[in-house]
């Protein structure tokens, strides 16, 4: 423990002269407590699946005006049809956010064919993807039934994060259902 404390005080060292009248000893306990969070984050993926949690992975994006994003998304949408629950204050902050760059980025994930994976990743009422969104700062996320993708509209680096979010949600459904899939036929067979 010691060590980890001299080396966190040696890593922020400016950062604790610059910020003379601050407490050190505070500085030092904050950058500790994100140590150890971070430590124990790392243990958890290592010890969860260690094929999965080094796999890299590389998307594709394709950068669009603000016009082309959001003529995408009313033709997903139906022009934000009230079937689909999106609130007006999500669409006009979603068109206000769009509008406010020169670029927004939109990727995509192929999804798998079984309708209970695609369901549990989304969630009911989409809460998933509310969620992702939400959390990450990007702008919408749809599923487009037709071509079997999810598509995810924002900026490089939030888009980057929620579509590994949904993508390893994806796959700890599908283990899930993989997994659970035997014992259901075992059950069926007795």
């Amino acid at each position: 423990m010691n060590s980890i404390i001299k080396s966190l005080a040696y890593l922020y060292t400016p950062l604790v002269v610059t910020l003379s009248n601050i407490n050190k000893n505070l500085i030092i306990s904050y950058y500790l407590s994100i140590y150890i969070t971070s430590q124990q984050f790392n243990m958890a993926d290592n010890s969860s699946n260690s094929s999965n949690s080094t796999k890299k992975m590389y998307f594709k994006f394709t950068e669009l005006d603000a016009e082309t994003a959001l003529n995408e998304i009313h033709t997903y949408t139906n022009d934000f049809d009230p079937v689909y629950k999106i609130s007006p204050e999500f669409k006009d902050t979603l068109i206000e956010n769009i509008n406010s760059r020169e670029t927004t980025q939109r990727g995509f994930l192929n999804v798998p064919q079984d309708p209970n994976i695609i369901r549990q990743v989304i969630g009911r009422g989409g809460c998933y993807f509310h969620m992702t969104t939400q959390n990450t700062g990007i702008d919408f996320i749809w599923h487009d039934r037709s071509a079997n993708k999810f598509y995810f509209w924002g900026t490089k680096f939030p888009l980057i994060r929620a579509m590994n979010i949904i993508h390893k949600r994806l796959e700890m459904v599908s283990q899930r259902m993989a997994t659970a899939a035997p014992s259901t036929q075992e059950k069926n067979e007795a």
